[in-house]
């Protein structure tokens, strides 16, 4: 719905947990009083944990080097070749002369469907040894981690490509996602396109160099099963682009039904276009349901993914984390509602745990609906639904790290900026023009600036400062075919601002294109 609009700011509560074991804290190695004491003593260098010394220096120093009791590596001019004092601590296959770690074969998981927590995806079991290797490091926001070392995103060369052609009736495909690998500029495009003039869809992957001269690989055809694959949603995590998508294959009738059993599923594939994560269910619904409104955000670094979606049995949100194996955990209703009140529209956005925003209808179950938000931890606990009092039709998510979130929505009243305390209790709104807004259009916060589209005449990025006083506009629509722009994703990254689309070359035109176009966020 394109009119008034609001344009909302939240911030919400910065979780900083430390990682205790016992009284050994990342944040600073000390010895627990309820802790079994050392004995002899641990020497400089190591700390007393469960009754065995472990180094301070995380990670462990390098061969030829020795850890002090500043917790430094230092050469060690005594004996550089002295392997590390473990204090008889059982180290778990961890080569302590050299740090590197002796991890044999993965474990077999079985079939990816067996077991909702296979061991590929289970959160990591901490004990005393795993302090040398505490695991990746927490990046700020601007830098992602690559390697195991937070670095600055690399981000795609600046420039339009347009991967994809399809024709009305026949291989028309429909909306799609975009995905950003951040450490090499890699991008992925998961879409639903026609076979063939039939009533059967099914998802696609394209994945597209970083470089305008770098040849895309695919399409890879991800579904071959009957019936409408719809709401294709794609993320980037770790090592390999997880995508998510939604088809009737369990239907009586998957080619003709009206309202279809379609379930969720999710396969995952490398920057090569392998298969890396085979097909997989994660839904098994009782009777007929559409799945809708998918969206997926990684993890920053632990390789799983959030998944959300709208599930028309129950008319209600519901979330799921999903690991490399394709396994799914800590699956939820997020907005916990009988009849007939309804959740739907899901936003998500990871800081310091992933934020869910979607539409709830008011108590009685009449419109209009209202903004809603929880948090999901990467533990699988869910967080208190907190019910904002907006009016919400069109919404869209950011967020703003420490400073919470920002979101956008047309509801019914002016564009406005609406700033909340930590508490979500709104503290003051103040007035902002600018154009018109689709909440499938996207909405990106750099660190500095909010970035959103307006689709008034073309379509727009306006970039607005903390005040809500738009500082900066440029045209992402040039001729009137691409004014019939739908179904736009934004992402933001490294002073990149990255769009997908869908358009026609002419209005009302038989051939369509998916377009990716990245903007330096600097003008």
């Amino acid at each position: 719905m394109r009119g008034s609009h609001v344009l909302t700011f939240v911030f919400g509560r910065s979780v900083l947990a430390g990682l205790a074991l016992g009284g050994l804290t990342l944040g600073g190695l000390g010895c627990s009083g309820s802790d079994a004491p050392c004995e002899p003593a641990c020497r400089d260098g190591f700390a007393c944990v469960h009754g065995a010394c472990v180094s301070a220096c995380n990670p462990a120093c390098a061969p030829g080097e020795r850890c002090t009791a500043a917790a430094e590596c230092v050469p060690d001019t005594l004996d550089a070749a002295a392997p590390v004092d473990t204090g008889g601590l059982d180290t778990g296959g961890l080569d302590t002369g050299t740090g590197a770690h002796d991890t044999g074969a993965l474990p077999d998981t079985g079939s990816p469907g067996d077991d909702a927590f296979s061991a590929l995806d289970a959160p990591p079991v901490i004990d005393a040894a795993s302090v040398l290797d505490a695991g990746p490091p927490r990046c700020d926001e601007a830098s992602v981690l690559c390697g195991g070392v937070c670095v600055a995103p690399t981000t795609p060369e600046l420039g339009v490509r347009t991967p994809t052609t399809g024709t009305y009736g026949n291989d028309m495909f429909y909306a799609g996602d975009l995905a950003v690998d951040p450490c090499t500029g890699t991008m992925g495009l998961a879409y639903a396109q026609q076979i063939s003039r039939s009533d059967n869809d099914e998802t696609f992957l394209m994945i597209l160099a970083p470089t305008l001269a770098g040849a895309p690989i695919g399409p890879i055809r991800v579904t071959t099963a009957p019936g409408p694959a719809t709401s294709a949603a794609i993320a980037w995590a770790r090592d390999r682009f997880f995508v998510f998508w939604s088809d009737p294959r369990h239907d009586p009738a998957p080619e003709t039904c009206t309202r279809c059993l379609s379930e969720l599923y999710v396969a995952a594939y490398d920057r090569d276009g392998t298969v890396v994560t085979p097909e997989t269910r994660l839904t098994t619904s009782a009777g007929s349901t559409t799945i809708a409104s998918l969206t997926a955000v990684a993890h920053p670094s632990s390789g799983e993914v959030l998944v959300a979606w709208t599930d028309s049995g129950d008319r209600q949100v519901h979330a799921g984390i999903v690991g490399p194996s394709g396994a799914m955990r800590d699956a939820q209703v997020v907005s916990e509602a009988v009849s007939p009140q309804r959740g739907n529209s899901p936003f998500v956005v990871w800081n310091d745990g992933w934020t869910i925003l979607y539409r709830h209808d008011d108590p009685d179950g009449a419109r209009p609906d209202y903004l809603h938000a929880r948090t999901l931890a990467s533990d699988g606990t869910l967080g208190a639904d907190v019910d904002l009092r907006v009016p919400a039709e069109q919404i869209a998510l950011a967020s703003r790290g420490a400073l919470g979130h920002a979101t956008i929505t047309t509801g019914g009243s002016a564009l406005a900026l609406r700033l909340w305390d930590p508490s979500w209790t709104a503290t003051t709104t103040l007035p902002i023009t600018s154009g018109t807004f689709d909440g499938s259009r996207g909405l990106g916060w750099d660190g500095t600036s909010l970035f959103f589209t307006d689709t008034s005449l073309s379509v727009s990025l306006v970039r607005l400062n903390a005040l809500g006083t738009e500082t900066g506009r440029v045209a992402l629509t040039s001729d009137v075919g691409e004014r019939s722009t739908s179904d736009l994703t934004m992402h933001l990254l490294g002073g990149r601002a990255i769009f997908e689309w869908v358009y026609a070359t002419t209005p009302g035109g038989s051939v369509v294109h998916h377009r990716i176009e990245v903007r330096d966020t600097s003008f």
